[in-house]
């Protein structure tokens, strides 16, 4: 059995921006430079349902008003060894995509997970 984090990073393909309550659509070229980074740094990542419509929507009170999200989720394995350093790496992109985004949170979540085998 092998021991990893698994993060799971939940974002929004569109979404009201917070400053003019407009309806957006991500920039792409942020997640694509997010995915390349991730499969060098860590070998690889998996997206939720990536051809089809995003398969989650999130609802959450913002100004009063209630906000709603067409989200994406990315999945990436980390060795449970590089703890301390993915955390700070996942969080350092969580801020970059919640400031170029304008977009109040991104939500990632993390925790341990074991797996039958190694990866790669």
């Amino acid at each position: 059995m092998a021991h990893y984090i698994r993060y799971e990073i939940f974002l929004p393909v569109e979404y009201t921006d917070r400053q003019t309550n407009e309806r957006r659509s991500v920039d792409r070229s942020t997640l694509r430079a997010f995915t390349a980074e991730v499969v060098q740094k860590y070998g690889g990542y998996t997206e939720a349902n990536p051809t089809a419509a995003p398969p989650y929507r999130g609802y959450y009170l913002s100004q009063e008003n209630i906000a709603v999200d067409l989200l994406i989720t990315l999945v990436v394995l980390v060795p449970a060894s590089q703890d301390e350093e993915s955390l700070d790496y996942f969080t350092q992109w969580k801020q970059r995509f919640e400031s170029e985004y304008n977009h109040e949170v991104v939500l990632i979540t993390y925790y341990p997970i074991q797996i039958i085998g190694e990866l790669g």
